[in-house]
C-alpha cells in the first residue's frame, strides 16, 4: 500500500522518515541556493524562475528549455492547465494538484501519448530545507471507452507549499518515443490554476457494477463493508468509486480526489480484471419514448433542445435510456457513458430555466 505524504514549507515527511521542526532545519545560504538553481530546464513562460535539480544530481546535458509556441502552449495547457516543458522529441505537461502531481506525455506534434510503459522519479525539494523527498509515480489508467488521457501520478500533498518555493525535479524513464526513452528535466513549483474540480454525481447501479463493488470491498469514508444495503455509486470525472450510505456522498464532494486516492491504493493490483465496457446500444426514438424525453429536454452532449436536430436517439447503457439530438451524440456517449448518464438524470430533475 502506498502512504501518501505530505511536505509544506515548515516541515517534510516521507515514508522512511520525519524531518526535525522547523526551528531546528538548515537554513541555506544564498550562495549555496543559487547554486542549486543552476541547470535544468526553465518552467514555461507565466511560472517564472529556472529549475533547480536536487544536491549531487544535475540536469542531463540533453535537458533544454521549455519554449513551446503560444499556440502549442494553449494547446495542451486548456485541457489540463500545468506547466508545458520540451524534451527532444516530447513535450511533458506537469500538473500540481494539492494532493497529487500529475504528468502528461505529448508527442513532437502534441499530439497525447500513453504513458502505460512509462516510470521513474519524482524528486522535491523545498527552498531553505536540505532533504530532497523522492516519489515513485505510478501509472493512472482510465477507464475503457473513455476518451481522457491517461498520466503517471505521484500521491503527495503540497497544499501548503508556495508557488515558487520549491524546485521539482523528473527523471522520467520508458517514453513512448523509442529515440528519446528517457528523459530528466526540472522546474519551479506552482499549483495548476484555473483546473475545474471534477463534479461528484451520484449513478444507478447495474448489473456491471458487480465487479466493481466487489473488487473495492469498503467504503473508503468509513472504511467499513457494504453490509447494510446496496452501496451507493459515485462518479467523479470519469473514475467511479462505491460508498456505504448517502452520508458519505457529502464527505466525497468535499475532496474527492482524496477519496479516489484512497480507493486506488487499497484495492489490490490485479485482483481482477477489468470491468468489461457498458453495453450500450441506440435506436431512433418511438411514441412511447415521449413523456421521457419531455422529462429529459435537452441533450446532454450538445446541450440542445430534444428534437432540434429530428428525432430524437435513444442510447440505452447497460439498461438505463439517455436521449441525444442526433446521430453524431451517440459516439460521444460510447466513449464516457458514466458522464452523460449522469448528465441526463440531472437534466431530469433540474427545473426549466
Amino acid at each position: 500500500m502506498v502512504a501518501t505524504s505530505g511536505i509544506n514549507n515548515r516541515f517534510m515527511e516521507d515514508r522512511q522518515m520525519r524531518l526535525p521542526s522547523f526551528h531546528r532545519m538548515v537554513t541555506l545560504t544564498a550562495l549555496c541556493w543559487a547554486a542549486l538553481a543552476t541547470g535544468g530546464v526553465q518552467a514555461h513562460e507565466g511560472h517564472g524562475g529556472h529549475a533547480a535539480a536536487p544536491a549531487k544530481e544535475p540536469p542531463r546535458a540533453d535537458a533544454r528549455r521549455a519554449d513551446p509556441s503560444p499556440a502549442e502552449r494553449q494547446a495542451v495547457t486548456a485541457v489540463h492547465g500545468g506547466q508545458l516543458v520540451k524534451g527532444q522529441r516530447q513535450y511533458f505537461e506537469v500538473v500540481y494538484l494539492p494532493r497529487e502531481t500529475r504528468v502528461y506525455l505529448y508527442g513532437d506534434d502534441l499530439r497525447p501519448l500513453t504513458a502505460r510503459e512509462a516510470s521513474g522519479e519524482v524528486l522535491m525539494q523545498v527552498r531553505g530545507n536540505p532533504q530532497v523527498f523522492r516519489y515513485r509515480p505510478r501509472y493512472a489508467a482510465q477507464q475503457p471507452g473513455s476518451a481522457e488521457q491517461d498520466y503517471l501520478v505521484a500521491e503527495v500533498d503540497v497544499s501548503q507549499i508556495r508557488d515558487g518555493d520549491m524546485q521539482v525535479t523528473f527523471d522520467l524513464t520508458g517514453l513512448p518515443d523509442a529515440q528519446e526513452r528517457s528523459a530528466r528535466f526540472s522546474q519551479t513549483f506552482a499549483l495548476a490554476r484555473g483546473v475545474a474540480v471534477a463534479a461528484v454525481a451520484v449513478a444507478p447501479l447495474t448489473p456491471a457494477d458487480g465487479e466493481g463493488i466487489a473488487r473495492q470491498r469498503t467504503c473508503p469514508v468509513t472504511d467499513g463493508g457494504f453490509d447494510h444495503g446496496d452501496p451507493i455509486k459515485l462518479v467523479v470525472g470519469n473514475r467511479v468509486l462505491y460508498v456505504c450510505c448517502e452520508g458519505c456522498i457529502e464527505a466525497v464532494r468535499r475532496d474527492p480526489q482524496a477519496y479516489l486516492q484512497k480507493v486506488a491504493r487499497a484495492t489490490p493490483m490485479g485482483s481482477a480484471q477489468a470491468p468489461a465496457p457498458p453495453q450500450v446500444t441506440a435506436v431512433r426514438a418511438g411514441d412511447r419514448d415521449r413523456p421521457a424525453i419531455e422529462a429529459q429536454r435537452i441533450c446532454p452532449v450538445m446541450n440542445k433542445p430534444l428534437g432540434a436536430h429530428g428525432v430524437p436517439w435513444k442510447v440505452t447503457v447497460d439498461g438505463s435510456d439517455i436521449f441525444v439530438c442526433c446521430a453524431g451524440c451517440i459516439r460521444k456517449v460510447e466513449q464516457d457513458p458514466q458522464r452523460y448518464l449522469a448528465r441526463a438524470r440531472d437534466l431530469r430533475v433540474a427545473p426549466l430555466r
